[in-house]
């Protein structure tokens, strides 16, 4: 990468997708820009300021990285939630407040979202697994049944999230717009 500044400092920049828009983020602010229905673009600018900055303790190395993966997922939703206000914000009728997403909704999408992932993958494979060792006797052991807990886990989940997102046009869950007749 070259240097960019003449200090010598590289700018790194990231992005993310947000619904109908992106999330651009440098080092020292970020940007989200978003189109509305209407076609208009809407944007929203905020400065960054560094965690170790703002608490010491996250100069630490471990403490760190932990810091930067707060920071980022928090970017992250604010990220979401603008471009999602903006995708619902509709012209509103006499005098009505314009429908917005607030950030009890969004920490109650995300702690769900949180606790089924985890349901998922970690005691439905786990109760099959047992189930299975029941109806088997030879899968009954401790040894055994972990080993069909990883083979759930790993070939199970992901054939079962391709059957259910499967085009029922073409069959296939990898089948585009394009190869449809």
């Amino acid at each position: 990468m070259m240097p960019i500044l003449e200090g010598g400092e590289e700018i790194l920049v990231g992005g993310q997708a947000v619904m109908e828009g992106v999330m651009m983020r440098a080092p020292h602010s970020y940007c989200v820009a978003v189109r509305k229905a209407d076609g208009q673009m809407v944007t929203e600018e905020h400065p960054i300021h560094r965690m170790s900055e703002k608490y010491p303790i996250f100069k630490l190395p471990v403490f760190r990285g932990v810091g930067t993966l707060v920071q980022a997922m928090k970017l992250g939703v604010n990220a979401l939630q603008f471009s999602a206000n903006a995708a619902l914000e509709e012209q509103p009728a006499d005098g009505q407040k314009p429908v917005e997403i607030s950030s009890t909704m969004m920490t109650v999408t995300l702690v769900g979202n949180l606790l089924f992932f985890v349901a998922l993958y970690k005691f439905v494979p786990l109760l099959l697994a047992t189930q299975l060792g029941h109806v088997v006797p030879s899968l009954s052991g401790r040894f055994a049944t972990n080993m069909m807990d990883g083979v759930i886990r790993i070939v199970g989940i992901p054939l079962i999230g391709s059957v259910i997102s499967a085009d029922p046009v073409c069959g296939s869950a990898y089948c585009g717009s394009s190869t449809r007749r």
